[in-house]
């Protein structure tokens, strides 16, 4: 990244210390002291390893829906920080420790996360091609299942198991060992 960001300025034909900050909601900006007070608290969320990631990436969009309901003009520097720790206290004791507290979600992100599902988790090529991706028919067909969610998983990477939609959806929450693999995609301490 410390390579890149003299790359970004020289395209850009500016220093990154002159972009505006972004807007936290359309209409509503702070400064970049504030921007990183939201970052970090963000930050130490994800890091706080008591709980699994799903549950602290779950308080992330509960502590970012309280804030885009919140008006910041009048509350910044050590205001801002005093708000965003009470914010995640409270969002720490309200989001359900186990997924299964929660409601299921509606049809339209079941559609959307199989999709992205199934975007992320083929492999066209090499030594991990999913059998169901060696054709144009057959990835088309795939697709569709993803979409529809019923039936038998389509296998587009080597790693899928034989199962099924129905199987997935009576787990009451994610296997313990996806964890360790969605840990590595979290910032380290």
């Amino acid at each position: 990244m410390t390579r890149l960001a003299p790359l970004l300025e020289k395209h850009v034909g500016r220093s990154g210390e002159s972009a505006p900050p972004p807007a936290l909601v359309p209409g509503q900006h702070v400064p970049w002291p504030d921007v990183l007070r939201f970052v970090q608290t963000l930050v130490d969320i994800v890091q706080d390893r008591t709980h699994r990631l799903e549950r602290r990436l779950r308080q992330c969009l509960a502590l970012a829906k309280v804030c885009r309901k919140a008006k910041f003009d009048n509350v910044t520097g050590g205001r801002l920080a005093e708000f965003l720790h009470v914010v995640r206290t409270g969002v720490d004791a309200e989001v359900p420790v186990q997924a299964s507290g929660l409601a299921p979600p509606g049809w339209l992100g079941r559609v959307m996360f199989r999709s992205l599902l199934a975007i992320f988790a083929r492999r066209d090529v090499g030594l991990h091609q999913g059998p169901e991706t060696r054709t144009r028919l057959g990835r088309l067909g795939a697709g569709w299942r993803f979409v529809r969610g019923k039936g038998r998983i389509p296998r587009v990477n080597a790693f899928l198991p034989e199962t099924s939609f129905e199987a997935v959806a009576d787990r009451p929450t994610p296997p313990v060992e996806i964890d360790e693999v969605l840990e590595r995609y979290t910032w380290s301490s």
